[in-house]
């Protein structure tokens, strides 16, 4: 009984990380380029791999870029096909690495990995998939990679990032005591979740790294924000 429950309330939990982060595609958007759109869906997406598992995690991708394919994406194919590879990607890597080390140093190596890991399977995808798609040669994508793409994923990446460290640890202690997640589940294992120096500390170096980040996607890359999402 204890444990159809504890499914049930899996069931749910994913349901809501799936909703927050089709809600999410919504606001909190930058374009850059006309072509390439930076929203926090990972971020909800990747959480909800790492608290339950990676196969909840792409289970949640699949179903979230397929809504934002049939809803919002004018890309067709070519959209979905890179929103699949950059999330799956993202959130497999990050989960995978985080299942074998459940600390706070094994968040930040996970998370690290995830952004650069998916940051070149997005250079690689972008020269396969984007001649294919757009009619562009090989030649005008690889020239695209110094002064836009390669910047523009490692950011997208490091935000998400920055926006799952800060978010993780209080998410995953009430997911702990809702019995939703087994201890050795979280983050917090050996510390119980306070706001403490070391908690300050997480939240200043995420905060600074987004902000950072948005001055980058405005400043360097000359994107535009908007907080109700544009057609692709």
């Amino acid at each position: 009984m204890q444990k159809t429950k504890t499914k049930i309330l899996k069931l749910i939990v994913q349901a809501m990380f799936a909703a927050l982060a089709f809600l999410s595609m919504f606001v909190i958007n930058f374009k850059v380029a006309g072509f390439l759109t930076l929203d926090l869906k990972d971020t909800f997406i990747t959480i909800s791999a790492m608290a339950i598992s990676p196969v909840s995690g792409a289970v949640i991708t699949v179903l979230v870029v397929l809504l934002e394919f049939l809803t919002m994406s004018s890309t067709g194919p070519y959209g979905l096909i890179m929103n699949l590879v950059s999330s799956l990607t993202f959130s497999v890597v990050v989960s995978l690495l985080y299942r074998l080390r459940r600390t706070r140093a094994g968040a930040y190596l996970s998370l690290g990995t995830g952004v650069l890991t998916t940051t070149a399977v997005m250079l690689v995808a972008n020269l396969i998939v984007t001649p294919f798609f757009t009619g562009s040669t090989v030649a005008e994508v690889a020239a695209m990679i110094p002064t836009l793409l390669l910047p523009f994923n490692f950011i997208k990446y490091v935000m998400n990032a920055a926006l799952i460290f800060i978010l993780y640890k209080p998410i995953s202690q009430v997911l702990k005591r809702g019995g939703i997640i087994a201890a050795g589940e979280s983050l917090d294992e050996k510390d119980k979740y306070r706001v403490n120096a070391r908690t300050v500390l997480s939240w200043v170096i995420g905060l600074v790294l987004i902000a950072v980040s948005v001055v980058l996607l405005i400043v360097v890359l000359g994107g535009d924000f908007y907080w109700v999402r544009p057609k692709d």
